[in-house]
């Protein structure tokens, strides 16, 4: 059961999380508005407890709708915020942006492999070395 407090016109509650750690959030200054808030976080830490909602799938599909761009903005952002090198961001930007343009991806989903269309297993052959390969090659060779 979640517990209210007002503070000025805005009403706060606070609740149980997941992980078991007391929360305070802030509502609105409507306390029946805020006491749906905190309902809706309860259930969902219940969700999470009880092992029904998994958090980091939910962010992986909700960030996966997102385009492209707005990815790499945020990412240009945060290196503009570290005071990253003018030149470094601005290289960078062109590199990322010339890459996702060439290999036609609109949403970060379109970078991951899938195991449908066969790309991870083309990709897991190159550049990989593999330890069995390599010594028959090595033994053919005379290496020890």
């Amino acid at each position: 059961m979640a517990s209210f407090r007002k503070h000025g016109k805005i009403w706060y509650y606070r609740y149980v999380g997941s992980d078991g750690v007391k929360r305070e959030r802030k509502g609105c200054s409507d306390k029946r508005v805020t006491e749906d808030m905190a309902r809706a976080a309860e259930s969902e830490a219940a969700r999470i407890r009880s092992g029904l909602s998994d958090p980091r799938a939910e962010r992986m599909a909700r960030e996966g709708r997102r385009p492209i761009g707005e990815h790499i903005d945020e990412f240009i952002r945060a290196m503009e915020v570290a005071r990253r090198n003018a030149q470094h961001v601005s290289q960078t930007r062109l590199y990322v942006t010339r890459l996702c343009g060439l290999a036609r991806v609109e949403r970060l989903a379109d970078l991951m492999p899938s195991g449908d269309d066969g790309r991870a297993r083309k990709a897991s052959g190159r550049g990989v070395r593999d330890p069995d390969r390599a010594s028959l090659r090595d033994r053919d060779q005379g290496v020890l």
